[in-house]
């Protein structure tokens, strides 16, 4: 049996309500973009789908910022950047996907009219989420971070430094390993 699965009998409802309770208690700032440039979805697990548009992305991400930073020929950057996969990161059975972030932040959007850019999406999956938490507590706090989070990358920050911003902001501490 999966860690938490027995321990945490937490319907789609009330997931929603707790992410929505995460999305309220953002700075004011942060909560503006919220239903205007970004929205939050909540979704039973992560797709085979998903899954493999995230690396895409990530990819040409990198690409364009090697193209951007450097003068190496373009086969060097296709080298350097080749398809990354999941199993590049998590070897198999020992991490998932808690949430995700899709679409383009706000330094794109800066650059195109609102009118052709459609929103970006945050979802956060809530089988995850419910099989690495012991209880509601723990849940709260990792669904809080990982609205942050995710929230960081619509504002054009990298992992690492979402990573920093969560060490500052929690003194250090990771509860767990969902953000």
């Amino acid at each position: 049996m999966r860690r938490g699965v027995a321990l945490l009998l937490i319907g789609a409802d009330e997931f929603r309500r707790m992410v929505a309770e995460a999305v309220d208690a953002l700075p004011e700032r942060f909560r503006r973009e919220v239903g205007r440039t970004v929205e939050f979805v909540v979704d039973d697990e992560v797709s085979a789908e998903v899954m493999g548009g995230i690396w895409i992305e990530v990819t040409e991400v990198e690409r364009a910022r090697l193209r951007a930073e450097t003068d190496w020929p373009e086969e060097a950057v296709a080298r350097a950047t080749r398809r990354a996969e999941p199993r590049d990161f998590y070897p198999e059975g020992t991490a998932e996907v808690y949430a995700v972030y899709l679409g383009d932040n706000l330094q794109v959007r800066a650059r195109a009219p609102l009118a052709v850019v459609p929103p970006s999406t945050i979802t956060i999956f809530m089988g995850p989420c419910l099989r690495a938490n012991p209880d509601e507590d723990a849940l709260r706090f990792q669904v809080r971070n990982l609205v942050e989070h995710e929230l960081g990358h619509h504002f054009g920050l990298t992992e690492e430094e979402v990573a920093r911003a969560h060490r500052r902001k929690r003194g250090g501490e990771r509860k767990n390993p969902g953000y």
